[in-house]
């Protein structure tokens, strides 16, 4: 009697990753607005910058361009963080002021207290983009729609 092979199971297979889109553009501003449509939306995204200036700077640029689209609700639980930002660190005024607007900047300059309030509000999707310096790459898992990269000037 012969023997039948036994059926092939194929293993599932994760789905693959969303494929990155590179961009030259000329203007950055106008670049970086395009890509962060949909955090208008609720999306998340990161902003990769060459310096710890580059990222606060950033992040201030993007501040006006996010904030309209922030729910009150979320605006209301940006505040509090805020100001359980500024009761454990009252120096902290530059990062605080931009969380109102669901953005904020991470860099190895920030006490790390301020460091992981961010990284935790971009976790709930309180936070929808924060400009960063690599260090964030290198050591936070953090869900993010989108990632770009800006060489802001020193």
């Amino acid at each position: 009697m012969a023997r039948r092979a036994a059926p092939r199971r194929h293993a599932r297979r994760s789905p693959r990753p969303p494929q990155l889109e590179h961009e030259l553009a000329e203007d950055l501003d106008a670049a970086l607005q395009r890509k962060l449509e949909p955090c208008a939306n609720g999306e998340r995204a990161l902003v990769f910058c060459n310096s710890r200036g580059g990222a606060e700077r950033t992040a201030r640029k993007l501040k006006d361009y996010i904030a309209p689209c922030i729910p009150e609700n979320d605006q209301a639980s940006l505040k509090e963080l805020a100001e359980r930002i500024l009761h454990e660190d009252p120096e902290a005024e530059d990062v605080v002021d931009l969380l109102p607007a669901a953005v904020a900047y991470h860099q190895a300059g920030l006490p790390k207290p301020i460091r992981r309030h961010i990284e935790q509000a971009f976790r709930d999707k309180l936070i929808r983009v924060t400009a960063s310096t690599p260090t964030l790459a290198a050591g936070v898992n953090l869900p993010a729609t989108s990632s770009s990269s800006a060489n802001a000037a020193t």
